[in-house]
């Protein structure tokens, strides 16, 4: 067994507790309709695209600090870029897509952090999304926000601990304390072409960090190259099916990446929102098979029913 220290289970918030959750998400609901209208006030002549994002930059730096923001949110800002700011775009190139995923990303990382507020693992998701590459602990927060739409689960981010087969990112416990789900969560920044290897090293890094003898998953976010290669549309499935044969550590992998669309006869036309795909072992667990049968479907739906949704 690994040696890491041992995390007590999240414990289920009391009926009081729930209520005061849902009293200070009120309030911040009504701060925020409060900074719209400021914001409004304060920028009659901008549109509403260039609104939306000070109200993000606003929400983000009341959790990161104004700094932060400067650093690696504000648009070719003067100050030396943060951690964060190749992925948030700070410097890239203003055309229409990089715009649209200035946007997107800005809008996705304020709404982790306005909906988790009041998460035990909130300070953790803070320390992460400050201190290491900002891709890969956005994606963790994103994963965490798919798996809360099943509200019945109790779920935690852990810490690093730098202990082989304990280092994964997410503990997930469906009958406490009977079956506990680990996910290990990655991100391929490498925007170079897809290969087999390429992607079969990134999932044989990620089954390091997870435990013996568990129930494993990975979930890993696609560079757009990746998924929109023909080669690995044509061998994916192969891919994984090779790889769960060798492995009892892993036993699902979801993969995640951006779908874009864009009209080019209405520049202001444009779509950025995630798709997924869910590869299974032949020796999954029965409940967990269950479980990503369901997330599968809220998944597909347009709709979000369970998970807490930021106003805006």
């Amino acid at each position: 067994m690994p040696d890491g220290p041992v995390r007590p289970l999240p414990r289920r918030k009391t009926l009081d507790e729930q209520a005061a959750d849902f009293r200070r998400w009120a309030a911040r609901c009504d701060a925020i309709d409060q900074l719209r209208r400021q914001l409004d006030e304060e920028l009659p002549n901008s549109s509403r695209f260039a609104r939306d994002i000070e109200l993000f930059k606003d929400v983000i730096g009341q959790h990161l600090g104004r700094a932060w923001v400067m650093a690696n949110a504000q648009f070719h800002a003067d100050e030396k870029p943060g951690n964060g700011a190749k992925y948030l775009r700070r410097d890239a190139p203003l055309d229409v897509a990089t715009a649209a995923q200035h946007y997107l990303r800005l809008h996705e990382l304020a709404s982790r952090l306005f909906e988790f507020s009041d998460e035990d693992f909130y300070e953790r998701m803070c320390a992460n999304l400050s201190r290491r590459d900002l891709e890969g602990a956005a994606f963790e927060a994103d994963v965490v926000r798919m798996l809360v739409s099943m509200p019945r689960l109790l779920i935690d981010l852990r810490g690093e601990r730098n202990v082989k087969g304990d280092d994964y990112d997410i503990d997930v416990w469906f009958r406490v304390p009977d079956l506990k789900w680990s996910i290990e969560v990655k991100t391929k920044q490498d925007e170079g072409p897809y290969s087999k290897n390429g992607l079969l090293n990134t999932i044989r890094g990620a089954r390091r960090q997870l435990p013996v003898g568990g129930t494993g998953s990975i979930f890993l976010k696609l560079p757009h190259a990746w998924a929109t290669d023909a080669r690995y549309q044509a061998e994916a499935a192969e891919v994984f099916e090779s790889f769960f044969g060798s492995t009892s550590r892993v036993q699902a992998v979801v993969t995640v990446w951006d779908v874009f669309t864009h009209d080019p006869e209405n520049e202001k036309s444009w779509g950025w929102e995630p798709a997924r795909c869910v590869f299974r072992s032949s020796k999954i667990d029965r409940m967990l098979d269950e479980l990503l049968d369901h997330y599968e479907r809220l998944w597909g739906q347009r709709v979000d029913l369970a998970a807490p949704t930021a106003p805006f």
